[in-house]
């Protein structure tokens, strides 16, 4: 009992000692000093307190540090802290020393200015020089705030709510590190959570540190390391300050990029990948010193996107100029199909710093990209430092097959939307139409095209993109030139266009129908008002369909709209040359053109176009046209001459609604040489011999266009001595169309040339029909026209021997007959009446043909002679038939011709027998003409007789037999035989 009351003494005295001696010995300013100078050693920043300290001993010793400030006011380092509580232990109090077992950090705010490597460099230092001692057994940090503000940026980076609590393991000498932190302004969005653990080794040498950084609520850690911190590198820098293995899990970066958003909205902007992301490499990390920049290195790096994965090395250097070499490769990736919207390469390029130095290679076997397989991928860039990127290798090997390579330089770097290209592109395609496909709808020529080859410079940017020393084949069309684009970027600045090109070969139809030119003009109208074009093109041989046109020659300016064409020419269209030149404002449709074509041979310019022109036209020499068109898509004037060797015309007028291919409007021609007999052997290539042609020519022709189609016209022509008038009036609801035809004086030779004129013209069967006798054309006819609208028809045939008496045919066609009444022609006593219907059968197939005939006076020897009948025949002939048949030629009409003929001859002969009377009827048969009853009976002043036999007039062949009695009686009977035809036979022309 006793030694425990003097125990229990001594503890009283011991502790009334403390109370009085402790707080004497450990004066404010003596504890400040002490840690000041701890602080110093430590970090080797300087410790200012501003609110004092304050030192209490029970129920355990805590020193506590108000209103706290660590570095000073220049420095890129600044904390500050509402209090800081020491737990201390009390034997090393008397000693004069600080004990600190356990640190608590109220409120501490931390700003750092400068650059972020630099400040993590510092960081990992300080924690490999200072966690390794004895200093304290755990350290808390209660509402902590950090500020990172780098260098020029004026927004930064701020962490708040930081709870965080440092510990060592007093058997083990290991450090555990955990915390959490939220970013002002993210007050929704996810805490920052940090887990850590840092080994115990013996001063300067390695330790074991891992560290798990994740956001609170993910599935997995976003950073996490496994490895070494080495507090010193060494001179060499062999040893980096931190290595090990570094592991990155992104399972939704979508979701970091929405906590980036919050964070801070220009790491917005960061590509940030829609599929999961996990990167897994070597990690080497050695902080700036004053001799050596920060580096990373980053070895046998694999990075996981969606499945897919890139091997190969990351090495940046840190300093003024950051150096940068990234290599990347892998058997197989697999692009997104909404590629490169879904990761757009610029957006890559934007968020690497300009002054990045170094290389970037990736190597991929084989990408795919909307089903379609990229082999043997490769690109290498260089990035030089000044925000420019050397393009040295893009190349690949395309599907269909192809390949496509690609140098030159790239820029800038830090840059959203300004970035330009510069190089030299080359590619080879088959298929070119399935690739372009990829990116938009492809023109029908590349979709149709089975071959391209591109070997151009190029230069491109958001302002503009420019084609130079281009080269492009495809197909067999080649391609040499430049184009420049410029599009618009702003709404008062138009989008330009300039090209300069020359094409071995175009179809122009892939681009014009000639057949609808609305079409045409509907495609330039929506491409011009927008754009601004200068175009200088040649191509060298054009065609259009199977008709080859020669050179093209294209050179135009479009400026506001309008197009000023400078020269639109073809040259080696059939030895002939077309230039267009004027202004042509598409939005107005309205035009003002000048065009000149020079024609060598018009008859070869025709077979080119598929036209069957005469032979004779060849020796029509050449012909030159010049022509002015003003107007707009209603109405268009025209004002052209034609200039020929031996002849000139012109034409005059205006057409409607031309666009439509269904034009009106009138039009006024007139043509003019001195020779009409030899404009008419040169236009037609007919013989001209009637001396009736010898003289000019002039011809006066007014055509009126309705509907795209001749609704009324009026021909007033002098061929030498020959007159012609030709008229038309369009029919109306009360009488029925017009045509009105004069010609005269006409002779036999004459009606001849103009029958043979018409044949091409009209489609007549090669003529006349005074050589058909006994060679009738068997080619079958049609008779669609009688079809026709009604029309009355007047033809006025002025004979040469009397102009006074012509020949006057009033004819009409309607309900598919054409019908001539009646027409009467007297000359010289000699009188012709007939009427004449022609009617369509078997779907205008056949005809049927009815013909009446009366002939009073004529001459027998004129009959022999428009007929080619034999001689001997003379007298007065008088006739009176009525005839019908029904066939598709003229052969077959004639074969099937049948009726009943009176005919009756006076005061003449037939063969050697005078003939005073001999009259009768005749029968026709198919064709064949025989008398109606056994024999024809005759009279005259040797005797009476008869006429017996037949007439085949589809052969033009004569079978007669004459008997003639004598009047003396017992004088025998006279027989005269006719075999023979009844021409001479000639083939007809």
């Amino acid at each position: 009992m006793r030694y425990l009351i003097g125990g229990l003494a001594a503890l009283a005295l011991a502790i009334a000692a403390a109370l009085l001696l402790v707080p004497r010995f450990f004066e404010e300013r003596l504890l400040a000093e002490r840690l000041q100078r701890a602080v110093v050693d430590a970090t080797g920043a300087e410790l200012i307190i501003e609110g004092g300290l304050d030192l209490s001993l029970l129920p355990r010793p805590v020193l506590s540090v108000h209103r706290l400030r660590l570095g000073g006011a220049a420095s890129d380092v600044a904390l500050t802290a509402d209090r800081l509580d020491l737990d201390l232990e009390l034997r090393p109090l008397f000693a004069g020393e600080l004990g600190v077992t356990d640190a608590r950090l109220v409120r501490p705010d931390l700003r750092y200015t400068g650059d972020p490597a630099t400040a993590v460099s510092r960081i990992a230092a300080l924690l490999g020089k200072s966690l390794g001692g004895e200093a304290f057994q755990r350290l808390d940090i209660a509402d902590g705030t950090l500020q990172m503000t780098v260098a020029g940026d004026a927004a930064p980076l701020a962490w708040r709510a930081i709870d965080a609590a440092l510990t060592r393991d007093a058997i083990t000498g290991s450090s555990h590190f955990e915390g959490r932190a939220a970013f002002t302004g993210a007050a929704a969005g996810p805490r920052l959570l940090l887990d850590g653990e840092l080994g115990n080794a013996a001063p300067g040498r390695p330790r074991a540190l891992r560290l798990d950084l994740t956001l609170e609520g993910a599935a997995s850690a976003v950073l996490g390391y496994r490895g070494q911190l080495r507090p010193d590198g060494g001179p060499e820098r062999q040893a980096a300050l931190l290595g090990g293995r570094l592991a990155l899990d992104l399972p939704d970066p979508a979701s970091l990029r929405d906590w980036l958003a919050l964070v801070a909205p220009s790491l917005a902007a960061w590509p940030v990948p829609v599929n999961p992301l996990a990167l897994q490499g070597e990690l080497s990390f050695a902080p700036a010193n004053a001799s050596d920049p920060m580096f990373l290195r980053l070895g046998e790096l694999s990075l996981t996107v969606a499945g897919q994965t890139l091997d190969g090395t990351l090495d940046l250097a840190g300093g003024a100029s950051p150096v940068l070499d990234l290599q990347l490769g892998a058997a197989r990736l697999e692009l997104p199909d909404d590629w490169p919207a879904a990761g757009d390469p610029r957006r890559i390029a934007a968020a690497l710093p300009a002054d990045l130095r170094g290389r970037l290679d990736l190597e991929v076997d084989q990408l795919t990209w909307q089903g379609r397989h990229f082999r043997q991928v490769a690109v290498g860039l260089g990035l030089e430092g000044d925000g420019e990127v050397r393009v040295e290798r893009a190349v690949a090997v395309l599907p269909g097959p192809g390949d496509i390579d690609f140098t030159g330089r790239l820029g800038p770097l830090g840059s959203a939307d300004g970035h330009w290209l510069s190089g030299r592109l080359q590619a080879a395609l088959q298929a070119p139409g399935e690739l372009l496909a990829l990116f938009g709808e492809p023109p029908d020529m590349l979709r149709q095209s089975t071959t391209l080859a591109l070997d151009t410079d190029l230069d491109w940017s958001a302002a503009a993109l420019t084609l130079r020393n281009a080269d492009l084949s495809l197909d067999a069309t080649r391609l040499s030139g430049g184009i420049a684009w410029r599009p618009t970027v702003a709404d008062d600045q138009r989008a330009q266009l300039a090209l300069r090109l020359v094409l071995d070969r175009l179809d122009l139809g892939e681009f014009v129908d000639v057949r609808d030119p609305q079409a045409a003009i509907d495609r330039l109208e929506a491409a011009l008002p927008a754009t601004d074009y200068a175009v200088d093109l040649r191509i060298e041989r054009a065609s259009q369909g199977e008709l080859r046109l020669g050179a093209l020659t294209l050179r135009l300016d479009s400026v506001g709209g309008e197009v000023a064409i400078n020269r639109a020419s073809l040259d080696g269209l059939a030895g002939s040359a077309l230039m267009l030149s004027g202004r042509v404002v598409p939005a107005s449709r309205t035009f003002d053109l000048d065009l000149a074509f020079d024609i060598a041979s018009l008859g070869r310019l025709l077979r080119l176009a598929d036209y069957p022109a005469p032979p004779a036209l060849a020796l029509l020499g050449p012909v030159n046209l010049r022509a002015s068109l003003a107007g707009d898509a209603a109405s268009t004037t025209i004002d052209a001459t034609l200039d020929g060797d031996s002849f000139a015309a012109s034409a005059r007028g205006a057409l409607d609604d031309w666009t439509t291919g269904r034009p009106g409007g009138t039009l006024a021609v007139t043509l003019g040489a001195a020779d009409a007999a030899g404009v008419l052997r040169q236009l037609g290539g007919v013989p001209i011999t009637a001396a009736i042609f010898t003289g000019p020519l002039d011809a006066d022709l007014q055509l009126a266009l309705t509907g795209g189609r001749p609704t009324a016209w009026g021909l007033d022509a002098t061929l030498g001595g020959l007159d012609l008038a030709f008229a038309r009036e369009p029919g109306t609801a009360e009488a029925a169309e017009r045509l009105d035809l004069a010609i005269g004086p006409l002779t036999p030779a004459a009606a001849t040339v103009l029958y043979e004129l018409a044949t091409p013209l009209l489609q007549l069967v090669p003529g006349p029909p005074g050589r058909w006798l006994g060679y009738w054309p068997d080619q079958d006819l049609r008779f669609d026209w009688l079809d026709g609208e009604p029309r009355a028809i007047r033809i006025e045939l002025v004979p040469e021997a009397s102009p006074s008496a012509p020949v006057v045919i009033e004819a009409g066609l309607a309900d598919g007959v054409l019908e001539v009444p009646a027409f009467v022609w007297e000359n010289d006593g000699m009188r012709v009446a007939g009427s004449m219907a022609l009617e369509h059968r078997h779907a205008g197939a056949a005809a049927a043909l009815t013909l009446d005939l009366a002939l009073d006076g004529a001459p027998a020897t004129s009959l022999g002679q428009l007929l080619d009948l034999p001689d001997g025949l003379a007298g007065e002939v008088g006739l009176d038939a009525r005839v019908t048949s029904l066939g598709r030629s003229v052969q077959t009409l004639i074969g099937n011709a049948s009726g009943e003929v009176a005919i009756a001859l006076q005061n003449g002969t037939i063969g050697t027998v005078p003939v005073d009377r001999l009259a009768g009827d005749l029968v026709l048969e198919r064709g064949v003409l025989r008398p109606a009853d056994a024999e024809l009976p005759f009279a005259g002043p040797e005797g009476s007789g008869s006429v017996t036999g037949a007439v085949d007039l589809l052969a033009w062949l004569a079978d007669l037999e004459l008997e003639l009695e004598p009047p003396a009686p017992g004088a025998p009977t006279r027989h005269e035989r006719l075999l023979e035809g009844l021409r001479t036979p000639a083939p007809s022309d």
